[in-house]
């Protein structure tokens, strides 16, 4: 099995167990902003096409929680989010998980895996990179050799 990650060509790129070890400290090591990162892991069937859709769920139900200045802050985010759901996630991939936060110290990462993963959605002042560690802990299962890839 495989993950993969986006490259700046916008090229799936398949990660080993050491990029994603990078990626989790990356992640934990983000300095906090006044924006929350919305950290989003969700299985994707693309036959039943409801990664969107479970989504669209999730945000609606967050937008009656948040107000004011934190909800704008999300907007655009979620934006993010959709849009990265929308073009960029493969048929082949079983699970995403998406962190990403706007604002005046914007971040995104999205990866793609070939495995399905537990749907969450949180929005907090620091990552939730709890599911990426026992993705980790599994690797020799769920993470494939790059293959080539380009960092």
């Amino acid at each position: 099995m495989q993950a993969h990650q986006q490259s700046a060509s916008g090229a799936a790129q398949a990660i080993d167990r050491e990029q994603l070890s990078s990626h989790i400290r990356t992640l934990i090591s983000l300095e906090e902003t006044e924006t929350p990162i919305v950290s989003w892991y969700i299985e994707h069937d693309p036959e039943r096409d409801s990664t969107s859709a479970s989504f669209n769920r999730r945000v609606r139900a967050l937008r009656w929680v948040l107000r004011g200045q934190e909800l704008d802050q999300c907007e655009e985010t979620f934006e993010r989010v959709q849009r990265y759901l929308t073009n960029e996630v493969r048929p082949t991939t079983r699970g995403v998980a998406i962190f990403a936060r706007a604002g005046t110290r914007p971040f995104f990462l999205g990866l793609q895996l070939q495995v399905p993963v537990p749907g969450r959605l949180s929005v907090n002042s620091t990552p939730n990179v709890h599911h990426l560690v026992k993705l980790n802990d599994k690797s020799a299962d769920i993470v494939g050799t790059r293959a080539g890839a380009q960092p």
